[in-house]
């Protein structure tokens, strides 16, 4: 069933659908009649829609989302992050948010990744249309945040749709949002300390998203200080926000891993950065932004309505709020700033503005008065503009008729799974870490990729090659696999980057306690020599080795 509605039919079929679909819910957010829960089943329903054929793709479409599947593997058999895995920039709860399946004794693998991302992407839009309606009244919330529907459920490209770590940093900063606006309703203690910690656990999912996180705990502190018990607020925001980073500090003293933290998260990440100055990547800022198309669609299309809706407040001479447009400004400032700073240009940093330029929309309106029709049809021929654009974009990633829901093993995998088992220790040298997905082995090592081990400062470089040789000693791996070679990402040049090069050590110690067993796809495999038997070769004819280069 799911083969012929979404696989056999063509895919103009399948897009026409789409928009038909997104048509019907700019009606039922205009009409009054329609209930808002009829509107959010249509507007989330569109959204799962348009990514079921994303969902169902069982594969890789970044190498960072295989890298923190490959990590929350490793977290079911050790729970414990920074011992059994470090997914580098990417916080620890981003990987817990992926270990669910486990539970339920399914695999952790790119299907069930890609369907926490859109989850989390959807309880992010849903958070935001509730804290905009908070606000402003329903009909305006319901257009405002059509155009960012449009874009979420449209687009196809790889670095929007993978399970990046932007996902989980979105969703908490949006339900904090939605808790200050509640404040702004009907102020409680109980919603700042639900703001202090939300805020408080951003740091622990993506450290780029800190200065937003430190932006919205600043706006809640603004408001206790205009209430009449502004002693008891602050002590409520104050203590919400040191909640969860004194649990994780406590748990981390427990487990002897306070240092490893200090180092491998929050310095080491500190320096990870493009070499460019501030003021070269905010140069380059404005070609970045632009370069989706989709993406560049909704960015001037949002600009253009908030032009028009300052011009018309300027006409009429209505008064305008200055405190909102301050704060939703410094939003969106903050956000772009978060995006600028590492200067490494990556595309999925772009969601983080995603929802800041949503909050722009409504700015220079009054809160609860109805929106113009002018306003609602601008905002509805933004969304389709934006649809239309992502639709018209192909990306061979997402071509409906090659979509998996088996995950496919590449050679190298199937090599891997001859000598190991899932759920056994394997060590990958270079940046694959595909192959811990598709074999569903944990990692041997804290890093899902040895970049760190490559390059760096040489103080960065020597903890990380430290750590490296104490986790190989600590989990005795079952095979070490080095994918430096011509079919390597970044590291295709095996006498530049092979471990033994970077490393004596590792090689000095792989010669002592593996035997080389062969080349498959270029890719070198070691296996532990206690588990060396006479004829393993030959006992695995399906593999195809190569002559060794």
């Amino acid at each position: 069933m799911i083969h012929f509605l979404f696989f056999i039919l063509n895919p103009v079929v399948f897009f026409t659908i789409g928009g038909v679909w997104l048509l019907c819910v700019g009606w039922a957010a205009w009409s009054k009649r329609v209930h808002t829960l009829v509107y959010l089943t249509l507007a989330l329903g569109l959204l799962f829609f348009m990514r079921l054929p994303v969902i169902l793709y069982n594969a890789e479409l970044n190498p960072d989302e295989s890298q923190i599947i490959a990590g929350a593997i490793s977290l079911l058999h050790d729970p414990v992050y920074w011992r059994s895995t470090d997914e580098a920039t990417s916080g620890p709860l981003n990987t817990y948010a992926l270990v669910w399946p486990g539970w339920f004794g399914l695999p952790i693998d790119y299907l069930t990744a890609h369907l926490t991302g859109v989850l989390l992407a959807g309880g992010a839009w849903l958070m935001v249309f509730l804290a905009v309606r908070n606000v402003y009244d329903n009909r305006t919330a319901r257009f405002a945040l059509l155009p960012a529907l449009a874009l979420l459920a449209s687009t196809q490209h790889f670095d929007f749709i993978h399970y990046s770590s932007e996902h989980l940093s979105l969703g908490l900063l949006a339900a904090a949002w939605l808790l200050l606006t509640r404040f702004y309703r009907q102020p409680s203690a109980r919603l700042l300390a639900g703001v202090g910690l939300l805020t408080g656990m951003v740091p622990f999912a993506k450290l780029q998203a800190v200065p937003v996180a430190l932006l919205t705990a600043a706006v809640g502190f603004l408001f206790a200080l205009f209430q009449p018990r502004r002693g008891r607020h602050v002590s409520a925001l104050v203590a919400g926000g040191l909640a969860f980073p004194a649990l994780a500090f406590g748990l981390l003293i427990g487990t002897g891993l306070l240092k490893e933290m200090l180092f491998f998260y929050l310095i080491a990440n500190s320096q990870y950065a493009a070499h460019t100055t501030f003021l070269q990547s905010l140069a380059r800022f404005p070609a970045f932004l632009l370069r989706q198309p989709e993406y560049a669609a909704y960015l001037l299309s949002i600009l253009a309505i908030v032009l028009v809706g300052l011009l018309q407040v300027i006409r009429k001479k209505e008064k305008i709020h200055w405190q909102a447009v301050a704060l939703m400004a410094s939003l969106l400032l903050v956000s772009a700033y978060s995006i600028i700073r590492p200067g490494t240009e990556y595309q999925h940093y772009l969601l983080l503005m995603i929802f800041p330029l949503t909050l722009l929309l409504p700015v220079f309106r009054r809160p609860q008065t109805a929106p113009s029709a002018a306003f609602c049809l601008l905002l509805m021929v933004s969304s389709l503009a934006v649809a239309a654009t992502a639709v018209g974009m192909r990306y061979p990633k997402n071509n409906f008729g090659a979509a998996q829901h088996l995950i496919q093993q590449k050679p190298v995998s199937k090599a891997i799974l001859t000598f190991a088992s899932p759920g056994q220790p394997i060590v990958i040298w270079g940046w694959m870490p595909k192959y811990y997905v598709e074999t569903q082995c944990r990692q041997g090592v804290n890093d899902g990729n040895t970049i760190r081990c490559i390059f760096g400062s040489p103080n960065v470089l020597h903890s990380y090659r430290r750590r490296l040789m104490r986790d190989m000693s600590r989990s005795k791996p079952v095979l070490f696999i080095d994918v430096t070679g011509p079919n390597s990402m970044w590291f295709n040049d095996r006498k530049q980057f092979g471990h033994e090069v970077i490393m004596p050590e590792l090689g000095a110690y792989i010669r002592k306690h593996y035997a080389y067993v062969g080349l498959v796809d270029d890719t070198r495999l070691y296996l532990r020599k206690d588990l060396v038997k006479p004829g393993i070769l030959a006992a695995h004819p399906a593999v195809r080795w190569q002559k060794s280069s």
